[in-house]
C-alpha cells in the first residue's frame, strides 16, 4: 500500500503543474512515480504469487502479467482520451477571442501537434497567441489526467487496505515424516509403523520381536 500512497502523492504533485513550470517539476514527479510504481509492482506480485498454490505458480504469474498489461493499456487509453478532450475544449475557448483565423483555429484544436509546425509561419502577434493557448491547453489536459490518476491510485490504496489481509499467510507447520498423528494414526505417506509381535526366544518366551507390517 505504501507504493500506492507514494504514487498518489506523485500524481497530486503533477496536478500542480502550470504553464511556467520548469523541467525540474517533471523530474520530481517522475522520480516519485517511479518509486511508487516499483513498490506497488513488487507488493502486487508477492500478493498474487502468495495466494497461488505451488503447483499453479505458472498460472498465477501469467494472470499477474496479464492484468498488469491490461491495466497499462486501459490507463494509457483513458488518460490519453481525457487529455485530448480537455486540450481541445480549452484550446477552443482560448482561441475564441483572438485574431487567429477560424480555419487555422479548427486545425490546431483537433490536431494539436500542428501548432508547432504552423506557428513559425504566422505573424508575431498571432504566433504568440497561438503558442500561449497551446501551452495552457496542454497543461490543462495534463493536470486533469493527473487528478484522475491520483484519484484512481488513492481508490486502489483504500481497496487494498480493506480487502487484502493485514498479515501475510504463514506456512502451516509440517509434521515429521515418521511421526504418527495423535490418536495412533500414521502420517500419510510416512513409513508404516513398526509392529511388535511376540516371538519365542531362548532366554525369554515373552520377548518381543520387531518386524514390519
Amino acid at each position: 500500500m505504501a507504493g500506492l500512497i507514494v504514487a498518489t502523492a506523485a500524481f497530486t504533485f503533477l496536478a500542480t503543474t502550470t504553464a511556467n513550470s520548469a523541467y525540474g517539476h517533471l523530474v520530481v514527479f517522475q522520480t516519485a512515480a517511479g518509486v511508487g510504481a516499483g513498490l506497488s509492482a513488487a507488493a502486487a506480485t508477492e500478493t498474487v504469487m502468495g495466494a497461488t498454490p505451488g503447483d499453479r505458480a505458472g498460472l498465477g504469474s501469467a494472470i499477474n502479467d496479464a492484468t498488469r498489461q491490461i491495466g497499462s493499456a486501459l490507463g494509457v487509453a483513458v488518460q490519453g482520451s481525457l487529455l485530448v478532450t480537455i486540450h481541445s475544449h480549452h484550446m477552443a475557448d482560448r482561441l475564441a477571442g483572438t485574431d487567429v483565423p477560424a480555419s487555422l483555429a479548427q486545425t490546431v484544436i483537433h490536431q494539436g501537434l500542428t501548432t508547432i509546425a504552423t506557428a513559425p509561419a504566422l505573424p508575431d502577434s498571432l504566433r504568440g497567441q497561438l503558442l500561449a493557448a497551446a501551452r495552457e491547453s496542454f497543461v490543462a489536459g495534463l493536470t486533469g489526467t493527473a487528478f484522475l490518476a491520483a484519484a484512481a491510485t488513492l481508490l486502489a490504496a483504500v481497496a487494498a487496505t480493506f480487502l487484502l489481509p493485514s498479515q501475510t499467510c504463514q506456512a502451516l507447520p509440517t509434521t515429521a515424516p515418521h511421526a504418527p498423528r495423535r490418536g495412533g494414526g500414521a502420517v500419510l505417506g510416512a513409513v508404516p509403523p513398526l509392529l511388535l509381535t511376540p516371538a519365542p526366544s531362548s532366554h525369554s518366551p515373552t520377548a518381543p520381536r520387531i518386524t514390519r507390517e
